[in-house]
């Protein structure tokens, strides 16, 4: 029988050399459809990094307790590790509990996690392949990332696809302000729908409330037939 828990959600990030922890940082995403959480689960409709509810005590205590735990005992198997850990978390009554590894980046925490990046990350990823680590500092940026997805009307259930998208190029993108694309393709030189997740935006600020205020500014740009999109992405934050 599982504990039943109860609490916040978030995710943690690390690089990963041989099983020596690099760098960690924390994120939260939005799984629910629809505004309060609510309707069915999907892929994320939009996310924030760092989370809110980790702070340095209890970081420290995650990358000890869960992320060194679980890799010496990977080494004591012999199976050495070397690149990116994304552990989920309930942090309930103040401490973290596991729900799943992943071994891999995920969408759309990673589009609010990379953006605070301060490294190169070609540069990280090949010192990791090569083990060439020595004086490599992970550093991420203090600042908050925000991300909202447009999804396409009626994801994750059924939806239809092939609609004009309009605005994609007034989106004000800087280095601040990304704009990524997902579910849309190339159709009669003209781009459309091709998925349930069809773009996200993404913006560093100095807090939650400033990055989704300039989200929720850009995304009013973007149009296409059913286009969806939460309207409470970081109010939690």
């Amino acid at each position: 029988i599982e504990e039943y828990l109860t609490g916040t959600s978030v995710s943690c990030f690390a690089f990963i050399h041989r099983n020596k922890v690099l760098g960690l940082t924390s994120a939260e995403d939005y799984k629910r459809a629809y505004d309060g959480d609510r309707g069915p689960n999907t892929g994320g409709m939009g996310a924030f990094s760092p989370s809110g509810k980790i702070d340095s005590g209890l970081l420290k205590i995650i990358e000890t307790k869960i992320f060194k735990a679980v890799l010496e005992a990977m080494k004591k198997e012999d199976l050495l590790y070397s690149g990116v850990m994304v552990v989920n978390l309930i942090i309930s009554g103040g401490q973290p509990k596991i729900t799943e590894f992943n071994l891999r980046f995920n969408d759309p925490l990673t589009q609010v996690v990379l953006p605070r990046l301060k490294n190169d990350l070609i540069d990280v990823t090949m010192r990791i392949l090569t083990d060439d680590i020595k004086g490599l500092k992970i550093e991420w940026d203090k600042r908050c990332c925000l991300n909202v997805v447009g999804v396409s009307e009626g994801y994750p259930l059924k939806y239809k696809t092939g609609f004009p998208i309009a605005g994609l190029d007034k989106v004000a993108c800087s280095d601040d302000l990304h704009l990524f694309h997902a579910g849309t393709q190339w159709h009669n030189n003209h781009l459309v729908t091709g998925g349930g997740r069809v773009f996200d935006i993404a913006v560093l600020d100095r807090n939650v409330d400033k990055a989704r205020n300039r989200v929720y500014d850009e995304i009013k740009k973007v149009c296409f037939s059913g286009i969806h999109y939460r309207k409470d992405i970081g109010l939690q934050g």
